[in-house]
């Protein structure tokens, strides 16, 4: 039995690293991305995913240094029109938001590297008491 435990967080600890590693993905991506302000255009509610949740359909207006560009993100809050929200845009293709939070980034990372670290520590412990029945 001891066996199987050992091999099964091995298993999670693959599985964290790749957690961590898409984290670091997602991280380094948005890193690159460039923060600017928008303005709120228009606010659609785009369905109601459930009775005390509704979805937004907001239509952003921000610039860069080249041009101006207007265009639909979805969100989970309500915006009023004229509203100052921030965006962040990939400067290779300024149409390309991001989504997300970077706390969400971060938040995988850690929770990847956590992950990789408890059941390899499990796996190690569990493997020395397998040594002890022997």
């Amino acid at each position: 039995m001891r066996r199987s435990e050992v091999g099964l967080a091995r298993f999670f600890a693959v599985i964290g690293m790749f957690v961590f590693v898409i984290g670091l993905i997602y991280s380094a991506k948005y890193n690159r991305y460039v923060q600017t302000s928008a303005t709120v255009v228009k606010c659609e509610r785009s369905r109601s995913s459930s009775d005390d949740h509704n979805d937004w359909t907001v239509t952003v207006r921000y610039s860069t240094a080249e041009k101006s560009y207007q265009r639909p993100i979805n969100s989970d809050n309500e915006y009023k029109e004229g509203a100052t929200i921030s965006v962040r845009y990939n400067p290779d293709n300024p149409l390309e938001l991001a989504g997300g939070k970077k706390n969400g980034a971060h938040v995988t990372v850690f929770f990847g590297l956590a992950v990789t670290i408890a059941c390899l520590i499990y796996s190690i412990y569990m493997g020395s008491k397998e040594e002890d029945y022997y």
